[in-house]
């Protein structure tokens, strides 16, 4: 299977990486998730996500063998950001997001949820 590299996210994608990636940190539980690989993490105990080739998300857990378990695909960033955090306990929302993200942006908000599914 070919993964998407991580340079071609888009910014709006990046942010957000980088808002969850904040509040992981926050939340104590950085350390417990994967978000810079382009495929499933090879150590064992931990969450993570990352985008498919095909502009699908997945998000999935691994054993204490490293083995892959759980893997749930998402339409977009913010769905998959969002079932990410709820694995790890802490809650990552789009009305959360939507406050935060940059006014002059907003617009990118909305095209985020048009591609749900």
């Amino acid at each position: 299977m070919n993964y998407r590299r991580r340079s071609n996210l888009t910014d709006m994608e990046k942010w957000y990486r980088e808002r969850f990636r904040e509040r992981a940190i926050a939340c104590g539980v950085g350390g417990d998730c994967v978000i810079d690989k382009d495929t499933f993490a090879e150590i064992s105990g931990v969450t993570g996500c990352f985008k498919l080739e095909s502009d699908c998300w997945v998000v999935y857990d691994t054993d204490e063998r490293a083995q892959v378990f759980g893997a749930v695909k998402h339409a977009n960033a913010l769905t998959a950001y969002t079932d990410l955090a709820a694995r790890l306990g802490f809650c990552f929302n789009l009305e959360e997001q939507k406050k935060e993200y940059p006014q002059n942006s907003a617009i990118l908000v909305v095209n985020e949820l048009s591609t749900r599914s």
